[in-house]
């Protein structure tokens, strides 16, 4: 409304501002914005800084940028196609205003248990889904604030982290999306049975 702005709103934009900052801090950042945000926040690439002190750009990934205030985020129906669907590695990265903090997730767990489990919805993070699957997404696998991104040593070591991370992640879901071959009803029934015939 004209002249005012939710406090939680004006929170969040200013998380979500923070974060596209510190993701500059190892990868070139093209920030999504409102009007065209349909779930990312930010498509990213990956900087290699060289002996030359020279920036090289390398892998690309994906963003979606939370407060850590957010405690799970929900994906249901066509959300979980698109999640699943997409090409590039994504990350959540939850945003700490107190600490000038992110900490950036992995989602390859969520693709496994929808595609392993043909879930039409699924939780990530702490609440629980009532009818689909909730997965937890485990530890940060990269975690940084402001004051490291002055620091040459720790932006050589997180690069050869991310690069590394990113292409077994990629790999990763290529793999589990050739062996996660949909099955039918049948083909579940016969497969518990089996199971059991075993037992």
């Amino acid at each position: 409304m004209p002249g005012r702005l939710r406090s939680s709103f004006r929170s969040g934009n200013l998380a979500e501002n923070l974060g596209l900052l510190l993701l500059k801090g190892i990868a070139a950042v093209a920030e999504v914005t409102r009007p065209e945000d349909i779930g990312l926040d930010a498509i990213a690439t990956l900087l290699r800084l060289d002996n030359d002190g020279d920036f090289y750009a390398e892998d690309s990934f994906v963003v979606q940028l939370k407060a850590d205030s957010v405690t799970s985020i929900q994906y249901q129906d066509h959300e979980v196609e698109w999640l699943i669907g997409q090409t590039q590695p994504m990350f959540i990265g939850l945003v700490s205003l107190d600490k000038s903090q992110i900490s950036l997730y992995s989602t390859l767990f969520v693709n496994h248990a929808v595609l392993s489990l043909h879930a039409k919805k699924v939780v990530a993070w702490q609440s629980e889904a009532d009818d689909g699957v909730t997965v937890w997404l485990g530890a940060p696998v990269l975690q940084w604030t402001l004051r490291d991104l002055r620091d040459r040593d720790w932006a050589i070591r997180t690069y050869r982290i991310s690069n590394d991370l990113l292409r077994w992640r990629a790999a990763s879901l290529n793999f589990y999306r050739l062996v996660s071959v949909p099955c039918s009803t049948g083909q579940q029934k016969t497969r518990s049975q089996s199971r059991r015939n075993m037992e």
